[in-house]
C-alpha cells in the first residue's frame, strides 16, 4: 500500500510541475491604473487615452499572473533536522494541513506578450489604438480527498474518496484589436476596442465520477471522464496499447508550420470576438470617476481539430515499482498518468466555446497640489465561467512631472504585508519604461536550502497571489 500511496503522490507532483495553473483571464497590474501615462492606459479602461501618441514592437509589454488558494507556507515548514532543507506538508502535521484547506485547491497563472501596441492622437479629442498580444491561461483544481489520499492513505482516511472535482484547464491564443478613445467634452469621454480572438490550443480534463477505495494491499479505483485537446495538427494525443500517454507533437508537421507560421489564420482550431467599453467623467477638477467592462466575449472551437479520451471504467489499482533504476523518472511519471486514470480513445467531438473572464473596473481617483499627488480606489470584479472573484484596491500616486509617475498600492481582500504592490512609469526623451507588480512578497523565509548542493535562497512566505507586468515602448 505504501507504494501505491508514493505513485499517486508522483502524479500529484506531476500535475503540479505541468499543469499547476487555474484557469484565468489575462491579468492586467492595477497598480498601473492610476498612472495616464502608461502606453497600456487602454487595457483597463477604453475611455483612459494615454497623454501621448506611442508605438511599442517586438514584445512591448509582458506580464505575469499566479494565483493560489494555498501559500507556500502551506506546503513548507522549516527544517526540523538541522539541514537546512524545509520539510513538506507530506512530512508535517496531516490533520494540520488538511484542516486549512478548500474542498478544491485551485492554482493559476497567465502569462501574456504584447507584440504590437500603436497609439495615435488624432487631434486634441480623438485617439486610436492598435494591438495584438499572445496569451496563455492554464489551471487546475486539486480536490481536498486528494491529499487526503496521499497524506494519509485509504485505510487512515476510511471509506471512499472522491477525486471527482479534479480538472485542468489550459488555453493559448492570439488576440489582435483596435480601439478608440473619444473626448466629448472636457469632462467626458468614451471609449470602445474591438478584439479579434484567434484560438491556438485549448486542453481540458474533468470528471463526472472518480472514486477511491482501498482493498488493503490495492486500490479500487471507478472513473468516468473525459480529456479533450483542441489545436494544430501537429499536437496529438498518443496512445500506447490503447491507453493514453499524453499529448505529442508531430515533428515533421510542426517543422511545415515554423515554416509558414501564418498557415494558422486559414487553419485556426478557433475563432472569436471580445470588447471592451468604458468612460471617464469628471465632476471637479481634482476628481476623475471611471468605469469599464472589459474582455466581454468569447473563443468558439472547431471540432475538426479536436482529440478526445474518454476514462469510464472500474479497475483495480497495484501500483508500479518506482524503484527501478532502470526505467527513467520521466518513464516512471507517464506510467502512473497511464494506470491510475487509464484514458481510451473517444472519436466524440462537439463545437464548444470558451469565455474570458470579463471585468468590471469602477474607479474614482481625487487630486491634491494641482493634480501631483493622487489618491485612487478601485473595484474590480470578474467573471468567469464558473463564478466570479472580487478585489479592492487603493492607490497613492505621486506625478511629479511629465518624465516620471509611481503608485503605491494595497489591495484590500488580500490581508496581510504581502498585499502592497506598486509601478514606476519613467520617460527619457522618446523612450518609455514602466514596471509594476500587485501582491509584492516582503515576508519572506531565511535563507533555505530546497535540495542539497543547492545554494540558499529567500522564499515568499504568504503569497498565494502575484502580478507582475513591464514593458518598453516609443512615446512620442
Amino acid at each position: 500500500m505504501k507504494r501505491i500511496i508514493v505513485s499517486v503522490t508522483s502524479i500529484l507532483t506531476v500535475a503540479l510541475l505541468f499543469f499547476a495553473t487555474e484557469r484565468i483571464s489575462a491579468q492586467q497590474v492595477n497598480s498601473l491604473y492610476f498612472l495616464e501615462k502608461t502606453p497600456f492606459h487602454t487595457k483597463w479602461n477604453p475611455a483612459m487615452a494615454p497623454s501621448r501618441a506611442g508605438i511599442g514592437l517586438g514584445v512591448s509589454s509582458l506580464s505575469l499572473n499566479v494565483r493560489s488558494d494555498l501559500a507556500l507556507s502551506d506546503m513548507l515548514y522549516p527544517s526540523t533536522d538541522g539541514s537546512g532543507i524545509p520539510t513538506t506538508f507530506l512530512s508535517g502535521s496531516g490533520e494540520t494541513f488538511l484542516n486549512g484547506l478548500n474542498d478544491v485547491s485551485n492554482i493559476g497563472s497567465t502569462v501574456s506578450a504584447d507584440l504590437l501596441n500603436v497609439g495615435l492622437k488624432l487631434g486634441s479629442k480623438i485617439y486610436l489604438t492598435l494591438s495584438s498580444s499572445i496569451n496563455a491561461d492554464m489551471g487546475i483544481g486539486l480536490p481536498k480527498d486528494l491529499f487526503k489520499l496521499v497524506m494519509l492513505g485509504t485505510n487512515d482516511v476510511g471509506g471512499n474518496l472522491d477525486l471527482s472535482a479534479l480538472n485542468l484547464n489550459t488555453m493559448m491564443y492570439a488576440k489582435a484589436g483596435v480601439g478608440l478613445s473619444l473626448k466629448l467634452t472636457n469632462n467626458l469621454s468614451i471609449g470602445a476596442n474591438a478584439n479579434y480572438l484567434l484560438g491556438l490550443a485549448d486542453m481540458r480534463m474533468g470528471f463526472d465520477k472518480f472514486t477511491v477505495a482501498s482493498n488493503g494491499s490495492s486500490l479500487n479505483v471507478s472513473t468516468k471522464g473525459n480529456l479533450q485537446l483542441t489545436g494544430p495538427d501537429f499536437i496529438y494525443l498518443d496512445y500506447v496499447d490503447g491507453a493514453m500517454t499524453g499529448p505529442k507533437i508531430d515533428q515533421t508537421k510542426m517543422d511545415n508550420f515554423m515554416a509558414n507560421p501564418m498557415s494558422i489564420l486559414s487553419k485556426a482550431a478557433g475563432t472569436g470576438m471580445s470588447f471592451d467599453f468604458g468612460l471617464t467623467f469628471k465632476p471637479m477638477n481634482f476628481l476623475t470617476l471611471s468605469a469599464a467592462v472589459t474582455d466581454l466575449g468569447q473563443i468558439n472551437w472547431d471540432p475538426a481539430y479536436m482529440s478526445s479520451a474518454k476514462s469510464d471504467a472500474t479497475f483495480t489499482y497495484t501500483g508500479v515499482d518506482l524503484g527501478d533504476e532502470s526505467v527513467s523518472i520521466g518513464d516512471k511519471m507517464t506510467q502512473e498518468m497511464k494506470n491510475i486514470v487509464k484514458f481510451v480513445p473517444d472519436n466524440t467531438t462537439e463545437p464548444f466555446t470558451s469565455k474570458l473572464t470579463t471585468k468590471v473596473n469602477i474607479g474614482a481617483e481625487a487630486g491634491l497640489a494641482n493634480n501631483h499627488i493622487t489618491l485612487g480606489v478601485l473595484s474590480q470584479t470578474g467573471i468567469t465561467e464558473t463564478g466570479k472573484y472580487q478585489d479592492y484596491m487603493v492607490s497613492l500616486n505621486l506625478k511629479p512631472g511629465s518624465m516620471l509617475q509611481t503608485a503605491f498600492s494595497y489591495s484590500l481582500l488580500h490581508g496581510e504585508m504581502s498585499s502592497f504592490g506598486a509601478a514606476v512609469n519613467l520617460k527619457l526623451l522618446l523612450f518609455n519604461f514602466f514596471v509594476a507588480a500587485d501582491y509584492i512578497p516582503l515576508k519572506v523565509t531565511p535563507g533555505v536550502t530546497l535540495m542539497k548542493d543547492l545554494p540558499k535562497v529567500n522564499l515568499p512566505i504568504n503569497n498565494s497571489y502575484f502580478n507582475l507586468q513591464t514593458g518598453f515602448n516609443l512615446m512620442f
